[in-house]
């Protein structure tokens, strides 16, 4: 089934050789240990099962312990005790290649010595797979959508962590976009407003009033506004690099966001027999709705134009049902869009999970 929600892919890596593995039989116990652990890195994700991402979430988790062994001088030392000056790691990036001026696609693959790099791709993969949790979990029950929630706030909290404290200055002698600071923050607000969407939904599952859904629906919209911002103030190149599709999906999920908050207050309004501004909130979710159709590329997931097309029509039932009321026993005045308060707002709910838990417990899934 497609996924309504982004998920983040694996950076691939280039295996080190085993002749050199075997050959630092003199290396201390901390850097053979590493680079054993490398080895599970190294396979491919063999499907993309629960059970297959919390394996790989294990493997990762093993090899960030024994990097965080490896820290500065410890890793020369290593290196210089079994004859080796440097050791090399080899990343490619997550995201889309590029064309180069002969017109054919670029690798875009990186080779760096610093142990810095290293840690920093492996970070960015274990930020990658828990959003893949995420985007996979089973949406029909609550204990998917929580279990989504829980994961998109773990990614988000590793890209967190990868963004303050494991890139440093030396990322400007890296080419790997990736590993860009701004990709990142696009990634760790992304992450936190499908967090945000999540409880959204437990929301509406578990009969939230009609004005509390419109807060959290209107604070998640925010949320996609946010990380869409932080995609277009990118430089052109991290653009060009994370694609159209990501700005056209962020945009299209903070313009659905808005109208179904006007859906749910106009509930609200309804209830309360305000039957005016019940009517142009409807007409300003329709239009909303409507500018989603004409602006939106196909390369946006189906199933989500499918819910914005099932929510116009409901709107617009809604609205009929209104007009007709308001014509025959309210006869209230309709507010026009620019005499109307701003829909209120509810407080976030979604938050970056410490790193610190996630090394802790990486195994709830």
């Amino acid at each position: 089934m497609e996924s309504r929600m982004l998920k983040v892919k694996e950076k691939k890596t280039t295996p080190i050789s085993s002749n050199l593995i075997r050959g630092v039989v003199n290396a201390s116990h901390d850097l053979r240990c590493s680079l054993i652990k490398r080895l599970d890195v190294e396979k491919p994700l063999a499907d993309t099962s629960a059970s297959s991402l919390v394996e790989r979430l294990e493997s990762y988790h093993g090899y960030i312990e024994s990097l965080s062994a490896l820290e500065g001088p410890m890793f020369t030392v290593s290196l210089q005790r079994c004859g080796l000056e440097s050791l090399s790691f080899t990343w490619h990036d997550a995201f889309k290649k590029h064309r180069n001026p002969f017109n054919f696609w670029k690798s875009n693959k990186e080779t760096q010595t610093s142990i810095q790099f290293e840690k920093a791709a492996v970070f960015f993969n274990y930020a990658a797979i828990y959003s893949q949790m995420g985007a996979a979990a089973d949406w029909s029950s609550m204990a998917g959508i929580r279990k989504a929630c829980d994961a998109f706030q773990s990614s988000a909290g590793a890209f967190k962590f990868l963004k303050e404290h494991v890139l440093d200055t030396d990322v400007v002698l890296w080419e790997s976009m990736d590993l860009s600071p701004e990709c990142v923050e696009v990634l760790e607000k992304l992450m936190l407003a499908q967090a945000e969407e999540c409880f959204f939904e437990l929301a509406v599952q578990t009969n939230k009033s009609p004005k509390g859904c419109s807060k959290v629906a209107r604070r998640v919209g925010l949320c996609y506004q946010t990380a869409y911002e932080a995609f277009n103030t990118s430089p052109p190149h991290i653009k060009r690099h994370l694609g159209k599709a990501w700005a056209s999906h962020l945009q299209l999920k903070a313009s659905l966001f808005y109208a179904r908050a006007c859906y749910h207050y106009s509930l609200k309004l309804h209830d309360d027999k305000e039957i005016g501004e019940e009517i142009a909130r409807l007409r300003i979710g329709i239009t909303t709705l409507s500018d989603i159709a004409k602006r939106t590329p196909k390369r946006v997931a189906s199933s989500l134009i499918g819910v914005a097309s099932g929510l116009k029509k409901i709107m617009i039932s809604k609205l009929e049902a209104a007009n007709k009321e308001n014509s025959l026993i309210y006869c209230m005045r309709v507010p026009t869009e620019s005499s109307l308060t701003d829909l209120p707002v509810g407080c976030s709910l979604a938050s970056s999970k410490p790193i610190k838990d996630l090394i802790t417990n990486p195994m709830e899934y």
